[in-house]
């Protein structure tokens, strides 16, 4: 079972920094991921969007 508790986000207690091996790591993997589409291209959810039509396809 799970279980959820309403508390305002400013009541939140401030999470640990991360440690010193983690940082440089995940830090480099994130800003050199490629885009997940190239960037003149749309991808279907927008065209869904968009029109009716292409949804149907």
């Amino acid at each position: 079972m799970n279980w959820t508790v309403d508390i305002p986000i400013d009541q939140l207690p401030a999470l640990p920094p991360l440690p010193p091996e983690l940082r440089p790591g995940w830090t480099l993997h994130w800003r050199n991921r490629p885009p997940s589409s190239p960037p003149g291209r749309p991808t279907k959810p927008r065209r869904c969007a968009r029109s009716w039509k292409a949804c149907r396809r």
